[in-house]
């Protein structure tokens, strides 16, 4: 597996909204899947009760939650295809087994409203490109 930094700009005319400024590019055995830059996303959509224990972003958890994101809104693969995508680059990123299990747990079963708000999907559809191997 490889994975890509992730380089992104606070964008300040939205609540919480970040935009990549470069492309960033994961691959595994399964995809090549590329986020083109401009995609703007919120990290990880931590509840905000619980942001103290789990903060949004600065986390072991950013790449995945950033790539989750991007398949979420362009719906470049299957929510259940995409859920793991997120698990296997949490894990990759070392995030702890059990925080990783968890979140990945928490979009498994509530993430359906995410993925399937199709507000701008075509936009996103022309960011997010997945290549099955």
């Amino acid at each position: 597996m490889t994975i890509s930094p992730v380089v992104t700009t606070r964008d300040m005319s939205k609540d919480y909204c970040w935009i990549s400024t470069q492309q960033a590019r994961y691959e595994d055995d399964k995809y090549i899947i590329t986020v083109e830059a401009g995609f703007d996303f919120d990290y990880a959509s931590i509840p905000w009760w619980a942001t103290w224990l789990l903060p949004k972003n600065g986390q072991e958890y950013d790449r995945g939650s950033f790539f989750h994101d991007a398949l979420y809104a362009s719906q470049a693969l299957p929510k259940d295809e995409s859920d793991n995508v997120f698990l296997a680059i949490m894990l990759f990123d070392n995030t702890n087994k059990y925080l990783a299990k968890g979140m990945y747990k928490a979009v498994d079963i509530g993430g359906h409203k995410a993925y399937y708000d199709t507000q701008d999907l075509e936009h996103y559809k022309n960011l997010v490109k997945v290549v099955r191997k």
